[in-house]
């Protein structure tokens, strides 16, 4: 494995066009060695886009979690073998494409993938996304709901092992009109956590 990592960080090393892509609703700040960037958030279909120097997306990496949480994602077609040799475990990471479909299509696999996240700002930015879409009055189950705001819980309190627990009897029903009114009622603080979990 060692030696595969070597081969790809050669493959890599001294590449100035590596293309990094933000998908999210909000602008996403990176700082490496030299310069600042700002990659904008995704607009009509189209996510935010910067070319980043390999030597540059290392150093992203090291000094931040915009690539371990999903923030920032690679072009599809290079992607795999950019987080193996970034050391970086893609199975840990739910991108943004996957977010809506957990939260509008929920069942027991994703919600036990969601459960089993340990990275606290993959869960903010799916509170995020929550927030939002109850805004725009989708149909969201309680469970759902009951489910992401208890992982935020633990996670905030240090707890990455969670000890929520889905039975196969759960249903996804959608939730109350009382709970989402209670859910819109967090959002100014949800929003002001969000930001600052993005600028960490």
């Amino acid at each position: 494995m060692a030696t595969k990592n070597i081969s790809l960080k050669d493959k890599f090393r001294g590449r100035e066009d590596i293309g990094v892509y933000n998908w999210g609703s909000s602008v996403v700040c990176i700082h490496t060695k030299n310069d600042d960037y700002s990659v904008e958030a995704e607009k009509d279909g189209q996510p935010g886009f910067v070319s980043l120097m390999w030597s540059e997306v290392e150093w992203v990496v090291g000094k931040s979690n915009a690539f371990q949480a999903g923030l920032l994602e690679f072009d599809p077609n290079e992607a795999d073998e950019l987080y193996t040799a970034l050391k970086i475990d893609k199975t840990k990471i739910i991108f943004m494409k996957d977010i809506e479909d957990i939260i509008v299509n929920p069942d027991i696999e994703k919600m036990q993938r969601l459960i089993d996240t340990t990275n606290a700002q993959i869960i903010e930015r799916i509170r995020g996304v929550l927030v939002k879409m109850v805004n725009e009055g989708k149909d969201i189950s309680n469970k759902t709901i009951d489910i992401i705001n208890a992982r935020a819980h633990e996670l905030r309190r240090g707890q990455h092992k969670s000890r929520i627990i889905i039975t196969p009897a759960e249903k996804f029903v959608p939730a109350s009109s009382d709970e989402v009114d209670n859910l819109k009622n967090q959002i100014a603080e949800l929003k002001q956590m969000i930001e600052l979990s993005q600028k960490s």
